[in-house]
């Protein structure tokens, strides 16, 4: 049997051939737009227009239809004369059978008046003087594409932030403008971005203005008051340029001013006082190679390739103590095999330069664990030039630094309760992942694998922590309210000791590793 899809009836239906003759499965008066089927013929999702929306449905045993004399009626269409005449050009001129006299064929209106154009007179054999310049009339026009409200971590400040977000894009896509903003209108207190993407050509811009506060307890006693605040506020130009649909050039240059201030509380009369600290601006750009052939399937790629190689700098000037540069890889590998897959990441990153910037190996940002968040003291200031390799699932955050990183990530990725338990409506499929992770990060000197310093919480140069880092574990992969969950058991093991360790379960939100 060959299943197939076919508008032999003038509308995208199934059919099936059984070597001898053809039969309609479905009679979808809308259409079938592409269909699959598994490999063992048991069931076929399709997808197709509905109350003006696509979804997708699902036949269970398709072939018992061929029995159902399913008869699907011939469209209108198909009887109608769509015998054309071909037109011959030649230099400045147009020559058809059936030329249309019509002084508007080369405009483009909007909002038109059928009313004011006059009627159209046929001829034969009339040639006609051939313009190819065509008026455009219909400015860009934006309307609302969607408004919502979110919820993020970030990283670099190990903070939530709440935006309200509007999209406005024009009909053809060549222009979008984002807005968002804090659902607090405090201009120093509040995040604020605002970005325009230019989209008409290969090369597409994109024109940012932000604003960034960042509230957090500097001796993290979780007594719940924010003793130090931090703004970010800045101008950014991006662009990215597709070499073929697999490989692009991304651009960017960032002008950024930093402020720290202190928050003094005074419990009588019950204020808070804003004392400045510090503040920089400091001109950042960079480029980046981009080689991306990888398959989705559910919640992660489960076929193809990855690959990012990134330089970024920022220039010396004046007496600027940020004069650094920063070279990272990322490569990434995908193996699929029937229902699982094997996925392989290696990251790898140099920083140069006379500052002290640093990568910071370590865990992922998480939602909820067993275990409590480490403070780990820093320059609040230069927390924007730093750069986190992770995850190192199971540690904290930047729990190794250095000036030079190595981690290696590998996960196998499989089915779990596929068979077992069905799917419901605010939860998708469960799915597992067994994974290990091992990274490495140091200043001057590759740490010794078996040097057992180098195991364990060692202080270098400047109090600084280097060395080596290996966990493994396992844990579900779900959807759940439309976002994408990751639960890890996490295990430490130490190699030359043969020592392994449980460090905890951890609650996170993402996709790919």
């Amino acid at each position: 049997n060959i299943i197939y899809l076919s508008d032999e009836s003038g509308i995208n239906n199934i059919y099936i051939y059984d070597g001898d003759n053809s039969y309609p499965l479905t009679n979808i008066a809308t259409g079938i737009t592409q269909f699959s089927i598994d490999k063992n013929n048991n069931q076929i999702l399709f997808s197709g227009l509905e109350n003006l929306g696509y979804n997708i449905y699902s036949i269970d045993n398709p072939i018992r239809l061929k029995d159902k004399n399913i008869a699907i009626p011939v469209a209108k269409w198909r009887n109608f004369d769509l015998t054309y005449h071909p037109i011959a050009r030649e230099e400045r001129k147009m020559i058809s059978k059936n030329s249309h006299n019509n002084k508007y064929e080369n405009f483009i209106f909007s909002n038109l008046d059928s009313s004011k154009i006059s009627s159209i007179s046929y001829s034969s054999n009339e040639i006609v003087t051939y313009n190819n310049k065509v008026y455009d009339y219909d400015k860009p026009r934006f309307t609302l594409d969607f408004m919502q409200a979110s919820i993020g971590h970030d990283l670099t400040y190990n903070n939530t932030q709440g935006m309200a977000q509007i999209l406005l894009s024009d009909i053809m896509g060549n222009h979008r403008i984002y807005i968002n903003t804090e659902m607090e209108v405090d201009f120093e207190n509040s995040d604020y971005v605002f970005e325009y993407h230019l989209l008409p050509n290969r090369i597409d811009w994109f024109f940012r203005a932000y604003h960034y506060a960042y509230f957090y307890d500097s001796y993290f006693d979780q007594d719940y008051f924010a003793d130090k605040r931090i703004q970010n506020l800045g101008f950014s130009i991006a662009t990215k340029y597709p070499l073929d649909r697999f490989q692009r050039f991304e651009s960017s240059i960032d002008l950024n001013h930093s402020v720290e201030d202190n928050l003094d509380y005074y419990s009588n009369p019950g204020y808070i006082e804003e004392v400045w600290q510090a503040s920089n601006t400091v001109l950042q750009t960079s480029i980046k190679y981009v080689w991306d052939n990888s398959r989705w399937g559910g919640l992660n790629p489960i076929d193809g390739k990855k690959l990012y190689i990134k330089y970024r700098f920022t220039p010396k000037y004046e007496d600027s103590s940020y004069n650094f540069s920063c070279l990272t890889l990322d490569m990434r590998n995908y193996t699929r095999f029937d229902i699982s897959s094997i996925g392989l990441r290696l990251f790898a990153g140099h920083y140069f330069g006379d500052s002290s910037h640093k990568f910071r190996l370590g865990g992922s940002p998480w939602i909820a664990s067993s275990n409590s968040r480490q403070y780990i003291e820093t320059d609040y200031l230069q927390q924007y030039f730093y750069e986190y390799a992770y995850p190192i699932r199971g540690v904290n955050l930047g729990s190794k630094q250095g000036e030079k990183v190595l981690l290696v990530n590998l996960e196998y990725r499989l089915p779990m309760l596929m068979y077992y338990l069905p799917t419901i409506k605010w939860l998708g499929q469960i799915n597992g992942v067994f994974f290990t992770d091992i990274g490495v990060a140091w200043n001057d000197y590759f740490p010794d694998f078996q040097d057992r310093q180098y195991w364990e919480m060692s202080s270098g140069a400047n109090n600084e922590l280097q060395g080596w880092i290996w966990t493994y574990g396992v844990g579900p992969r779900f959807a759940f309210l439309g976002i994408p969950w990751k639960l890890d058991y996490t295990w430490q093991y130490f190699p030359l000791t043969g020592e392994k360790k449980y460090n905890g379960w951890y609650l996170s939100m993402g996709f790919d590793f």
